[in-house]
């Protein structure tokens, strides 16, 4: 009969209870930067109002990704349709009106941020970006922002300038106060609209510039 002393029996007990927790980690932990499969590409987009930012023109989407695999979009103040789907590998295909599918993966990087990628000669490239805050809303915004659209007043420099200085002046800082709309403005203002519990837009209308005018 083996017998072992309490000191020896404990620090086998204790091993073995590290390496089983050890183990057990092993099999549910993922990387900070990995692919999102297909289950979790479809819980981010279905239902959801997403904002997003071509790295390569600097384009800024708003679309809802409707739970029946219909998508409508906003891009540069016009209205787009088309349809999505997720494949059995984890890539998200979009095909908008008359233009081609395009299939890409989506990845969950090193700094918290989601971005899509494509193919190319050089390996994965990123294409897209989800870096606005609330990037993902759930439920469609899309109607409220088209109305939201419609009623902007600010479309000169002057105006634009004009909602940057007393957004900079409210503590959220646009950026250079030079009347351009950039990935910074919107940022700032999101910022804002959360704060005052705003519609979360991004886009300068009339109700913005009132709030900001009264505050």
């Amino acid at each position: 009969m083996l017998n072992l002393r309490p000191e020896k029996f404990f620090m086998i007990f204790f091993l073995f209870f590290v390496f089983s927790n050890l183990w057990g980690c092993s099999k549910t932990y993922k990387p900070q930067s990995y692919q999102l499969d297909a289950g979790e590409v479809r819980a981010l987009f279905a239902d959801h109002t997403v904002t997003s930012r071509n790295l390569n023109t600097g384009t800024v989407s708003i679309s809802y990704y409707s739970p029946d695999s219909s998508v409508r979009q906003i891009r540069n103040d016009r209205q787009r349709t088309g349809s999505w789907r997720v494949m059995q590998n984890g890539l998200i295909c979009l095909q908008m009106q008359s233009n081609m599918e395009s299939c890409r993966i989506v990845r969950l990087d090193n700094d918290n941020i989601y971005r899509k990628y494509k193919s190319g000669k050089l390996g994965l490239q990123p294409i897209i970006i989800y870096d606005a805050p609330n990037a993902f809303v759930r439920g469609d915004r899309l109607d409220w922002q088209m109305k939201a659209n419609n009623k902007r007043p600010f479309k000169t420099a002057t105006d634009l300038a004009e909602i940057q200085y007393m957004l900079d002046k409210a503590g959220y800082s646009p950026g250079p106060i030079d009347g351009i709309w950039g990935p910074r403005s919107r940022d700032a203002l999101l910022n804002y609209q959360q704060a005052n519990e705003l519609p979360q837009t991004g886009y300068p209308d009339q109700e913005v510039f009132r709030h900001l005018s009264d505050h």
